[in-house]
C-alpha cells in the first residue's frame, strides 16, 4: 500500500472528448503495474469545467476543455490509510499532434526495391528507442517497463506547427537544444 500510485499512465494526459479509467495500483519490479484491490473515493480539485470523474473513477472530459487544460486526481484509499495524486492534462491533437508514444524503427526503406533492412544501431543512437512526448512540454526517450527500462533522453520541446520544427532542449544528459524540420 505504501507505493500505491494512481494508474496505469501518470501523470493522466486525456484528449478532448474522451474519458479515461484511473485505478489505484502498486508497483513489482520490473514489470507492470497491478490493480490495488481497496476502496478508493475519487475527486479532481481544482474543478475544472468540463473535467469529471465518477465514483469507480472513470473521468470524462467534454470536447470543449481546451488544450493544456490542467487538474489534479485524488484517490483516497482505504478511508486514508493512503492519498494518492496524479496530475491530470487535458490535450488536442490537432494543437499538439506530438503528444503520446512513438517508437523510432531500427529498419529502413533500402533503394527503389523499398526493401527493409536493420540499420546498425550505433551505442549512442536513439533508434530503436521509444519516445514519449507530454502534454506539459516535456519529452523522453528510452525503454520502459522491462528489465532493460531506461531514459536515454530527457528534457522540454517546442513545437511550432505554423513553420513545421520541433526544437528539443536536452536537460538530461545535458545536451545542446536541436531543431528539426518536418
Amino acid at each position: 500500500m505504501q507505493n500505491a500510485t494512481i494508474g496505469p499512465n501518470s501523470p493522466i494526459e486525456i484528449r478532448a472528448g474522451s474519458s479515461y479509467q484511473v485505478q489505484a495500483m502498486y508497483p513489482v519490479p520490473d514489470g507492470p503495474l497491478f490493480t490495488l484491490k481497496a476502496t478508493v473515493v475519487w475527486t479532481i480539485e481544482p474543478a475544472v469545467k468540463g473535467i469529471s470523474i465518477d465514483k469507480k473513477g472513470k473521468i470524462t472530459v467534454d470536447s470543449s476543455v481546451p488544450n493544456g487544460a490542467t487538474t489534479t486526481v485524488f484517490g483516497d484509499v482505504e478511508k486514508g490509510r493512503r492519498k494518492l495524486s496524479a496530475k491530470l492534462y487535458v490535450f488536442r491533437p490537432e494543437e499538439n499532434p506530438l503528444i503520446g508514444a512513438w517508437h523510432v524503427d531500427t529498419r529502413v526503406a533500402c533503394g527503389e526495391s523499398h526493401e527493409i533492412r536493420a540499420v546498425a544501431v550505433r551505442p549512442l543512437s536513439l533508434r530503436g528507442n521509444d519516445w514519449k512526448f507530454h502534454v506539459p512540454q516535456q519529452f523522453w526517450v528510452g525503454k520502459e517497463h522491462n528489465i532493460a527500462a531506461g531514459v536515454r533522453l530527457a528534457g522540454s520541446y517546442e513545437l511550432d506547427m505554423k513553420a513545421s520544427k520541433i526544437k528539443l532542449t536536452p536537460t538530461w544528459p545535458k545536451k545542446p537544444p536541436s531543431s528539426w524540420s518536418y
